[in-house]
């Protein structure tokens, strides 16, 4: 399971190329000494203009079978889930006219849909449970309940010492 919270309006890009080594995928972007980030040793996504579909595409590789070229962390059994927080004023009720909120939900409910969780990408589908907005004690409520729900969605979570 993974969660996404974003602001719901993303506008940079930071984009790499996806390894694949057998069984095992991944996305070369690591720090080796975050004290020095002009460290050679380091590698950085590629900057750019901003994409939706990046961001998807992403999501799709997360959600595929481990059995696909390159593996996801899917099993035929148990799809891996990818679930959307928004978070920030963008998403408060009183602001349903901006016509930004309409494209952050439908952003959210996209990841959602592409990440094995919703079964359509419309924004006014997007649980109002996984939005925080408001005064800072509204935020805190709202997030917990939000982290709450998507624990509770069906997704067996063993803790083991």
């Amino acid at each position: 399971m993974v969660i996404f919270e974003t602001d719901g309006a993303p506008n940079s890009r930071a984009d790499a190329t996806i390894v694949s080594s057998g069984a095992d995928s991944y996305y070369p972007i690591r720090i080796k000494d975050p004290s020095d980030i002009t460290n050679g040793q380091n590698e950085f996504p590629n900057w750019g203009t901003y994409a939706d579909s990046e961001v998807f595409t992403v999501v799709q590789q997360i959600a595929a079978l481990n059995t696909a070229s390159p593996p996801g962390y899917s099993t035929s059994r148990k799809p891996a889930l990818v679930y959307s927080i928004g978070y920030r004023s963008l998403f408060d009720p009183t602001n349903s006219s901006l016509p930004r909120q309409a494209a952050a939900l439908t952003f959210l409910q996209s990841v959602q849909n592409y990440g094995n969780v919703s079964s359509d990408m419309k924004g006014a589908n997007f649980p109002d449970s996984q939005l925080v907005y408001g005064s800072p004690s509204d935020r805190q409520t709202r997030i917990q309940t939000a982290f709450t729900n998507i624990m509770q969605a069906g997704v067996q979570v063993s803790l083991l010492e």
